[in-house]
């Protein structure tokens, strides 16, 4: 009797582990190389890392799978799932691009608003005449900080700085000539403001007047001022500057002739890890 009543208990609690796994069904989560080891949530709700099998009751399940990259970024997986009575679902996981998790997404937002206010205080004193700041706005505008990306606003104030002194917004400003972006292309116009620019130091100047020179475009072609303003940016340590000089001195070109004075500027550049100046070099079994 007391056997019978055993068997009876063990049959009931059967029935009922087997009625409890009926009910469930099974969501079969899988992942490749990358995917491996990513946060897997159903619902909302941590269910442990990718591959993994989930009970899941009948119906829609929705499915998210987390790969933290970094503090700021994520790649992420998500797709609504709908599962019958006792239904095994295999979901291949495939992450997406690196993109922004709510903590970046957060941090970017207070970034922007940051990059709103200090534009709005360098406009105020750009506005003031401070050609710092006007250089500073025109910058803005150009990349897009804390204000709309904006060609002609950009090469609006890198003109009003550099009529105010500011030695970079003239080199801008000869930039923008040369290649026409937010405003009318002249060469003639793009030389003047090099010129400027490297009287005023800009050695970036230097050498693309210097370029200039040597193409004759927008000015005269002339190989010595070429040199000229080749060896003012050499000579102030401008790795281009110095193989450019280096070239002409070997070549002769607007200077005397003179391979020992060509390697050394080579040499020079080489040092200051410009490439070009390492090619020469090792073509010539110098180095």
């Amino acid at each position: 009797m007391k056997n019978t009543r055993t068997l009876s208990l063990l049959t009931c609690v059967l029935l009922a582990m087997a009625n409890a796994y009926a009910a469930d069904s099974l969501l079969r989560v899988t992942c490749d190389g990358e995917a491996t080891g990513a946060e897997v949530l159903v619902n909302g709700k941590f269910k442990g890392e990718c591959p993994l099998d989930i009970a899941v009751q009948e119906g829609e399940q929705k499915l998210r799978v987390v790969k933290t990259l970094d503090a700021s970024r994520e790649r992420i997986f998500e797709q609504t799932v709908r599962l019958g009575d006792g239904v095994v679902k295999k979901v291949e996981v495939t992450l997406s691009a690196p993109q922004l998790s709510a903590a970046g997404q957060q941090s970017a937002l207070e970034a922007r608003r940051q990059d709103e206010a200090a534009m709005q205080k360098s406009l105020q004193l750009a506005e003031a005449g401070n050609a710092v700041a006007m250089f500073t706005v025109g910058y803005n505008y150009a990349i897009g900080k804390g204000v709309a990306q904006n060609d002609v606003q950009a090469v609006h104030w890198y003109r009003k700085a550099a009529e105010g002194g500011q030695s970079g917004a003239m080199l801008n400003l000869a930039t923008r000539y040369a290649n026409g972006k937010g405003i009318e292309q002249s060469d003639e116009q793009a030389v003047i403001w090099y010129r400027k620019a490297a009287e005023a130091g800009q050695v970036v100047g230097m050498t693309s007047l210097g370029y200039n020179y040597y193409i004759g475009k927008g000015v005269e072609q002339s190989s010595e001022q070429a040199v000229f303003w080749f060896r003012k940016a050499a000579e102030a340590g401008y790795p281009l500057g110095m193989f450019n000089l280096g070239v002409h001195l070997a070549t002769g070109k607007g200077v005397a002739q003179n391979e020992t004075e060509a390697i050394a500027w080579y040499r020079k550049a080489a040092e200051k890890g410009y490439a070009s100046a390492i090619s020469e070099l090792k073509r010539r079994g110098l180095q």
